[in-house]
């Protein structure tokens, strides 16, 4: 999370956790936002052994 802007920082810390997880409802108003979308992705993408 340190990597990723203000805003998506924010929201991350004001989402209720649910079932161990979070469900994160991001406006993407800018590339920065969008860059922190795929990075987020990117942590949760399983990569096939």
């Amino acid at each position: 999370m340190p990597q990723c802007s203000d805003y998506v920082q924010t929201v991350f810390k004001n989402t209720k956790t649910g079932n161990g997880q979070k469900w994160l409802m991001l406006d993407v108003r800018d590339r920065e936002i969008m860059d922190d979308v795929f990075r987020l992705i990117n942590l949760r993408k399983r990569i096939p052994s």
